[in-house]
């Protein structure tokens, strides 16, 4: 069954301003940024947010962020695409660059694509998409889509027997700690996980995910 095709027509209407529902909780934000002037403008944009909380490196170490934030004009950022980390990531980049993440976007482990000249409210809409398993690209990148996506970028529509795992045991009620310690894995991991299903399925919530799972 073909859930959820990333077509150039539908990456377009998610470049365009539309409303994203508030997260049910505040995020967690890494900011994986190597130059310090760099982290610190954009520590300083995200901290602004009432609902995104900002991980950073001088402050205590934790790792049960629920996204990383980079920026493809520093190393640390380039690094972070071939890593392959267990959160989604939201990349800031030019127009130019954007051809270069296309293989790494729509279907992997990049969940969001802004420019630096986005608006704030843009930005934290698309954290908040991407920590909902949605898919979002900044409004002054579009222009820079020319070829069609479905050529470049391969659909992931099926799910994977993990995550029709886990999509089972969230409708036993289980949380994400719950599901971490059956798994062995980190709650950070599991939460990309189900955002990764939720995504497939082409949901916004957990509660629709009963309704969902009959289309399988």
């Amino acid at each position: 069954m073909n859930l959820c095709r990333t077509t150039s027509a539908e990456l377009r209407r998610l470049t365009v301003p539309v409303p994203v529902p508030a997260p049910d909780e505040t995020l967690l934000v890494r900011v994986l940024i190597e130059h310090p002037v760099m982290r610190a403008g954009w520590e300083s944009i995200l901290a602004a947010m009432s609902d995104i909380d900002v991980i950073s490196d001088e402050g205590p170490q934790r790792d049960d962020w629920d996204l990383t934030f980079i920026d493809l004009n520093d190393f640390a950022g380039r690094d972070a695409l071939t890593a392959a980390p267990a959160e989604p990531l939201v990349v800031a980049m030019t127009e130019e660059q954007l051809t270069d993440i296309l293989p790494h976007a729509l279907g992997g482990v990049v969940r969001a694509m802004i420019s630096p000249e986005d608006p704030v409210d843009d930005i934290r809409a698309a954290l908040s998409a991407s920590a909902q398993g949605h898919l979002w690209v900044s409004a002054s990148l579009r222009e820079s889509l020319s070829a069609p996506l479905e050529e470049q970028v391969a659909p992931t529509d099926e799910l994977t027997g993990r995550e029709l795992e886990m999509a089972r045991m969230l409708l036993t009620g289980a949380t994400n700690a719950e599901i971490a310690e059956v798994y062995g894995i980190s709650v950070s991991t599991v939460k990309y996980h189900v955002s990764n299903l939720m995504r497939k399925l082409g949901i916004a919530r957990r509660s629709q995910i009963a309704r969902a799972l009959n289309r399988f």
